[in-house]
């Protein structure tokens, strides 16, 4: 009985070392897991965030643009095309009127507002602002059509 313990005792040692091994990979398997899935969760929650923030904030630059491009339209756009002969702007007066109404949107933008348009787009808020001044301007000719339309249900 002593020759067995004397060499079953090292074996059995052996064997409840290896287990906790093994269980102790299982544990820190598990754990790891249970922080992949939360840095996922996070990481996915982030870019909701952020897609959330971006539509947030281009809907703050379409909104202040709207706004610019009607007091051009008022002080600008509509003396052009009265002093016009066909009543339409040149392609040097649209762009003189989309400069004007890009100066008028910055004027219009609060500290808070052009810092948040700032944080999103950076050195391109100018380039994307001109570029998204065609888009309002048809935004603006297709609803004041429809509003025709609608007034008008001939």
């Amino acid at each position: 009985m002593d020759k067995f313990l004397e060499v079953a005792t090292p074996a059995l040692v052996g064997l409840l070392y290896v287990l906790a091994a093994r269980y102790a990979v299982l544990l820190v398997g598990m754990v790891l897991e249970r922080v992949l899935v939360g840095i996922h969760e996070l990481q996915r929650k982030i870019n909701e965030n952020k897609y959330l923030r971006l539509v947030q904030v281009d809907d703050l630059l379409l909104g202040k643009l709207e706004q610019a491009v009607l007091a051009t339209k008022g002080e600008l756009v509509d003396r052009l095309k009265a002093a016009s002969a066909d009543g339409k702007l040149t392609e040097d007066e649209a762009k003189a009127a989309a400069r004007a109404a890009y100066a008028t949107f910055i004027k219009s933008l609060g500290r808070v507002e052009y810092d948040e348009l700032v944080s999103v787009f950076g050195d391109d808020l100018k380039r994307i602002a001109m570029a998204k001044i065609p888009y309002v301007v048809e935004l603006l000719k297709r609803d004041s059509k429809s509003g025709e339309a609608a007034a008008d249900p001939e």
